[in-house]
This record gives C-alpha cells, sequence and structure tokens, in this order.
C-alpha cells in the first residue's frame, strides 16, 4: 500500500508541529486500517521539502509503533525524501537511537536505493547484516 503523504495535508510542502502531526497520524492509521493484506505500508514523501521533528515524531513514528503493535507483518518505509527531509529523519533517529526504511520509489512502485536511517548499535547491526 502507498500512502502519498501530501493528499493527508493538502498538497502543503511544509510538515511542521505537533499538532498537524497527530491529524495526519489519525489520517494515516485510518488509512493503513483500510487496506487489505499484508504488504509493506509506503509513506511516499514526494514533493514535501520540510518536516520537523516534532511532526515527525507525531505522525511518522507514531505511525510506524502502531503498524508494529496491529500488524507486524507491514513493515513502513519512508520513500523519495529530500536531502533536507533525509536530514531531519537522521538527526532525529540519531537522538532517539532509533532507525527507519527509506528508498526511492518510482511511479510504477519499484524500489530502489534502500537504505536505513537512523542508529544501529552493533550488535543490531550484526543482527541485520545477517539477515539480509
Amino acid at each position: 500500500m502507498r500512502i502519498r503523504i501530501l493528499d493527508l495535508v493538502d498538497q502543503s510542502p511544509v510538515l511542521a508541529g505537533a499538532p498537524l502531526g497527530r491529524t495526519v497520524f489519525a489520517r494515516l492509521a485510518i488509512s493503513a486500517a483500510a487496506a487489505d493484506g499484508d504488504e509493506p505500508i509506503i509513506l511516499d514523501l514526494t514533493g514535501v521539502d520540510v518536516m520537523t521533528a516534532s511532526f515527525l515524531r507525531e505522525a511518522v513514528i507514531r505511525f510506524r509503533d502502531l503498524l508494529a503493535s496491529q500488524a507486524p507483518a507491514r513493515p513502513l518505509l519512508v520513500a523519495n525524501l529530500t536531502e533536507q527531509v533525509a536530514g531531519e529523519f537522521d538527526f532525529y533517529l540519531g537522538q532517539t537511537r532509533d532507525v527507519l526504511w527509506s528508498a526511492q520509489v518510482d511511479a510504477a512502485g519499484v524500489v530502489t536505493d534502500r537504505q536505513l536511517l537512523g542508529t544501529l548499535d552493533s550488535a543490531e547491526r550484526a543482527t541485520l547484516e545477517a539477515v539480509e
């Protein structure tokens, strides 16, 4: 399932603040609940120019945690991040010692350039490398 985040925020390229993050989280939760299957959820950030840490925490991280608690087989992949938005993810995830999968996803849904954003400790990194 692919969710284009700009469709949830009236096409605004600036995603800032905890209140907007909570609103988007609710919309993401409704979208995911309506979907069938166990395929990964791709949160497409095409067109997002700015995303603050407070928005990221309240929308994306809460949504990822909801998915993990309700449907562990449905991972979240954030896609098509600009360099600035990827930097905000790296900063926030580094501070919280957390990780998220990121990639580029084209119009046909082809996933390329998959990478882990954030920080893994050495044991977690060894486990990840063993299963890849």
